[in-house]
């Protein structure tokens, strides 16, 4: 039963929300395309897939709520972060599969001006967290986008 304090000995919190932070957050993409051949040599249209993997590290702090507790020692007023578990850390990872379309532009020999999107992607993530004297709390979820990442590309070919 979350937020019970019935038993003094062991009191289980109530987390109303966390306020976490991600560092160390990577991501890795590799994918393939395959270019159609069409009558203007400067357009060159395009179909691929990619798949991706990304990886971040979470460090999650208690926020200042303005919560007060009774300190059984001294009788005192205090804040509740005194009590509770200051810091967690934690991790999240997902991996992506998407399929991949495109035009680029030879806009003068060497020089390509391009666009890019995935008309669709698939996602899954989940997110661990590890509180000091608490199992881990998982969290994940699947998420279907279509038209995904438009990227506009200027680039040298040579």
């Amino acid at each position: 039963m979350e937020g019970d304090g019935s038993v003094p000995d062991m009191v289980i919190p109530a987390q109303k929300y966390i306020n976490a932070q991600a560092t160390n957050n990577w991501y890795v993409s590799v994918g393939s395309n395959r270019y159609f051949k069409v009558n203007n040599p400067r357009i060159h249209p395009y179909l691929g897939s990619s798949l991706g993997f990304q990886m971040a590290r979470i460090e999650t702090t208690e926020p200042y709520t303005g919560e007060t507790t009774t300190d059984p020692d001294s009788g005192e007023e205090v804040p509740v972060q005194l009590y509770g578990s200051g810091s967690r850390a934690g991790q999240m990872f997902g991996i992506k599969a998407a399929g991949v379309a495109g035009i680029e532009y030879s806009l003068a020999p060497g020089l390509v001006l391009g666009f890019q999107f995935q008309p669709l992607a698939y996602r899954y993530d989940v997110i661990q967290l590890c509180p000091k004297g608490f199992d881990k709390y998982n969290a994940s979820h699947h998420n279907i986008k279509i038209f995904d990442m438009p990227v506009l590309k200027l680039g040298i070919r040579f």
